[in-house]
């Protein structure tokens, strides 16, 4: 009797997670940010025990930090025994830090809110300043409207999120910068400070130091009855639903040559609306009264703006997403996205034209922050102001390209920009959108591409350049006459967009062999001559 009750108190122990945890180890076990350019750490969870290890939250301030897995993020995350979960920590809030932020400390618990281990921070610079206010007050024309969710966006990241009282009014103590402002309440569409449907034409409120800048919104009444469209947000290439972000949709659709300045839609009602994302990583757009086509894309912190496609993979460039077509409820639009890069202390500004004009109050435009070095990724983007201005905050060092996107237009590029520790900001980029020029635009490839090598022959090394019009899982690989494989090149995701890899033949003997390009399900191949 007495060893049965001690095999139930051992059964329920485990049941409770006191017994049966690995052993967690943390290295590095501290982080330290030393300056603004060098705002990711990486910290990685070793399971070293002989049990399954439980990770059921961490516990850190989110307004400072923002964290990110490499596997699944969601609680609990389980570690068997030898496995390995890596962490990025961002410091985010970089440019709000303050003598008192200077060191904090990040907790991670176990079954129970048992304490698993801590990780230092510590950060090497701060900033001095007083903080603002930003109030206002949230409506449906006459009638206040109380619990409405605020959002306040600074340089595209979520800083704040507040509820209006009982008489519609809210309130946020923030740091000087610039703020894109939404509002949100069941049966109302989302409104931006402006009286605008998306971020792409928002007002931003300009805070200063020690000042009260008030931002009122009054918000639409949905119409009823509409259609509706509803999905949901993907991370990629580690699979999970991200919480946070803006989804966009827009009227537009492709003709057959995939550029066309024509809708295609009915002419009654808005042609955007947005909704904010969900924590469970969904969206839902209701009551959209103007049936047709819309393309739909989403904004969030520490990704690449995404558009809809259905094939596998993000998608930046609308040129080549999938408009969706709206004349009933539409579900499971599900949308990828790609981490960027955005964690650097560098900034391009400019202005945006419209036909040689700086009257861009209307454009609809965006303008990527593309990398010229190996990736090719998008790392940033923003918005022009109704006098075609932006600034694009928060770059890496590294060699860039400015793109710049208005459905229905050619794209406009701006040639390289670098932002290194001599110059951290680069200033004075004019881009020009051409009207004219719409409909004479010839299409971008729909197809992949693998192009010949140069030089070829070649000794030892070459270069390979291939063309996806979609992200994709690729595999480039080297082939002898046999047919025989010598060489994986690459293997595995791959953005959209031309990619040039550098192929070292100094293993191999003299001769031909054929590089074969594999993605979407077909292969494409080229004859390639080594001769040393």
């Amino acid at each position: 009797m007495r060893k049965f009750f001690i095999l139930i108190l051992i059964l329920f122990l485990y049941g409770m997670g006191i017994l049966a945890q690995g052993k967690l180890k943390l290295f590095p076990g501290s982080i330290e940010f030393t300056d603004s350019f060098h705002r990711l750490n990486n910290v990685y969870f070793i399971n070293i025990g002989d049990s399954a290890l439980s990770i059921q939250d961490i516990s850190y301030n989110s307004d400072a930090y923002y964290v990110r897995f490499n596997k699944s993020g969601y609680y609990p995350i389980i570690l068997q025994p030898g496995d390995t979960l890596m962490m990025d920590c961002i410091l985010q809030s970089y440019y709000i830090i303050l003598p008192s932020d200077t060191v904090d400390t990040m907790f991670v618990y176990t079954t129970n809110s048992q304490l698993l281990a801590k990780i230092n921070i510590k950060i090497d610079y701060h900033d001095n300043f007083s903080a603002g206010e930003i109030n206002g007050h949230i409506s449906g024309g006459n009638n206040p409207i109380p619990d409405a969710k605020v959002y306040l966006y600074s340089r595209n990241l979520l800083i704040q999120t507040v509820i209006t009282d009982i008489n519609g009014y809210y309130s946020a103590q923030l740091p000087p910068g610039g703020y894109t402002i939404a509002a949100q309440q069941d049966s109302f569409y989302v409104t931006f400070y402006g009286q605008q449907f998306s971020p792409y034409n928002a007002e931003e409120v300009n805070l200063k130091s020690n000042s009260v800048q008030s931002a009122d919104i009054v918000l639409t009444k949905m119409e009823s009855p509409g259609f509706s469209l509803s999905g949901r947000i993907h991370n990629t290439p580690i699979d999970y639903l991200l919480n946070r972000g803006i989804v966009v949709i827009r009227a537009g659709t492709h003709t057959p040559s995939k550029l066309s300045a024509d809708a295609s839609v009915d002419t009654v009602g808005p042609t955007v609306y947005s909704a904010i994302v969900q924590y469970d990583g969904s969206f839902t757009v209701n009551n959209i009264t103007r049936a047709g086509y819309y393309y739909v894309q989403v904004l969030s912190d520490y990704y690449a703006p995404s558009y809809y496609n259905s094939l596998t993979g993000p998608e930046s460039f609308w040129q080549r997403s999938d408009s969706v077509l709206l004349n009933n409820s539409v579900q499971g639009i599900d949308i990828l996205m790609a981490r960027d890069s955005t964690f650097g202390n560098g900034s391009i500004s400019g202005k945006i034209l419209l036909n040689n004009s700086t009257d861009t109050s209307d454009t609809g435009a965006m303008i990527l922050v593309q990398s010229l070095n190996s990736d090719s990724t998008i790392q940033a983007y923003a918005f022009p102001d109704n006098n075609g201005n932006f600034t694009i905050y928060d770059l890496q060092y590294g060699r860039y390209e400015l793109r710049a996107q208005k459905i229905g237009f050619a794209d406009i590029y701006s040639g390289a920009v670098i932002i290194d520790s001599l110059n951290t900001s680069a200033t004075g980029i004019e881009m020009n959108f051409n009207i004219a020029a719409v409909k004479n635009t010839p299409a971008l490839p729909l197809d992949f591409k693998l192009y010949q090598n140069y030089p070829n022959p070649f000794n030892p090394s070459t270069t390979i350049e291939y063309f996806l019009p979609y992200s994709a899982i690729v595999f480039l690989r080297v082939y002898n006459l046999l047919g025989q494989e010598v060489s994986v090149i690459n293997s595995g995701y791959s953005v959209a967009g031309d990619h040039k890899i550098s192929f070292d033949g100094s293993k191999l003997a003299s001769g031909i062999y054929f590089v074969s390009l594999t993605a979407y399900g077909k292969s494409l191949s080229k004859k390639i001559v080594l001769l040393k």
